[in-house]
């Protein structure tokens, strides 16, 4: 699989307080670090009205190999590095849903990207 590098972490955890009062955000645990692919389910997206405005909607999957370990909704993937496209590195992408099929070559997720 040609990709990027990067971690499937499960969903991020409220730390301790700081004394300031707020609550730091710390990543969840580590299920997976090795190879990945981030790409659109369409290569153009889509149009929905938002009042009188059209948005673009992309949608997206990751792809980790098979022997990856099994990621549920809510798990974040992070690209640490690419060769192909150095932008990626540090995106954050929420698992929305699991892709399920027979003879699958991937374990696929739909992802969205989050905003941080």
């Amino acid at each position: 699989m040609v990709g990027e590098e990067g971690e499937l972490r499960g969903p991020s955890m409220q730390g301790p307080v700081n004394p300031d009062g707020t609550y730091p955000m710390a990543p969840g645990t580590l299920k997976y670090a090795g190879i990945g692919k981030v790409q659109t389910t369409e290569a153009l997206g889509h149009g929905t009205d938002a009042g009188e405005r059209v948005v673009m909607e992309t949608r997206f999957e990751v792809h980790l190999p098979m022997s990856a370990a099994q990621a549920a909704v809510d798990d974040v993937w992070t690209p640490t590095a690419s060769a192909s496209d150095p932008q990626l590195v540090g995106k954050a992408f929420r698992v929305a849903s699991l892709v399920q099929k027979s003879y699958m070559t991937a374990r696929r997720l739909a992802v969205e990207e989050t905003q941080s």
